[in-house]
């Protein structure tokens, strides 16, 4: 039997999502947790990696069980054994070729910045203090350019460097709830860093260091420049997995 489950994390006291021998990830925690539940060892497949710092309110894992379980069943047992920082919220049985991550066709960011000038206790860790004045309407004007099919190069760490940098995002949204600003992008892949990039270059646009063009020229030159700062990773969430048969926050009971 092959399941996926869904979990949501806070990123804040990890070294990432990815498994690594010398520091405590989430997936280090999570194949803990299902080794207590299973009591065997079975390989997981996440659907992405996460940097030190970044959360997720829908990130999913899938692997594979023999005998079958009941999937309820072990989402709680799974959330008995794992920190309180990390829930399982659903999980369903999947096609015997389903895979977290290679199954994906699209992902959904929400980076989220509190825009005021003091922050609370509760959002510390959890969002981008960003105290100055912006101009949401040149924020969404440029948000807009995003939107398509480009070679996004100029919005890559340069450790993400690879042959294909061309990416389709369908969704680049400013939301201001307030004093906070969420930035939306959906897309069918991201770059390493581009959602940090692309959330930075708009806030320098937001505040007038830049020009609303400046995305466009990025895209075009696939170059980068000193005020296209990468904003920190406790303001990003991985919000949404979307799959073939539709968006995994669905999945959540």
């Amino acid at each position: 039997m092959n399941i996926l489950t869904v979990i949501s994390y806070l990123g804040t006291a990890y070294h990432g999502s990815q498994i690594q021998k010398n520091a405590n990830t989430i997936q280090n925690e999570f194949q803990k947790a299902l080794y207590s539940v299973l009591g065997y060892e079975t390989p997981i497949k996440a659907c992405s990696r996460t940097d030190t710092g970044v959360h997720a309110s829908c990130f999913c894992i899938s692997f594979t069980v023999d005998p079958p379980i009941d999937p309820d069943g072990l989402c709680y047992a799974l959330n008995n054994e794992l920190p309180g920082d990390i829930r399982v919220e659903g999980s369903r049985v999947v096609d015997d070729d389903f895979h977290a991550r290679y199954s994906a066709v699209g992902k959904r960011y929400v980076y989220r910045v509190f825009n005021g000038r003091f922050v609370s206790a509760q959002d510390n860790g959890r969002v981008y203090h960003f105290p100055y004045s912006v101009d949401d309407g040149k924020m969404t004007a440029a948000a807009e350019t995003l939107v398509g099919t480009h070679d996004f190069s100029a919005f890559c760490g340069k450790k993400g460097i690879q042959e294909d940098m061309v990416r389709t995002v369908k969704r680049a949204e400013i939301v201001r709830d307030g004093k906070y600003l969420n930035l939306i992008f959906e897309a069918d892949g991201f770059l390493y860093n581009m959602v940090r990039i692309m959330t930075g270059t708009l806030l320098n646009i937001g505040t007038g260091k830049l020009p609303v063009s400046h995305i466009e020229d990025a895209l075009r030159t696939g170059e980068r420049d000193r005020l296209m700062f990468t904003a920190p990773a406790e303001g990003l969430w991985l919000d949404g997995v979307i799959y073939g048969f539709g968006d995994a926050n669905s999945f959540k009971r």
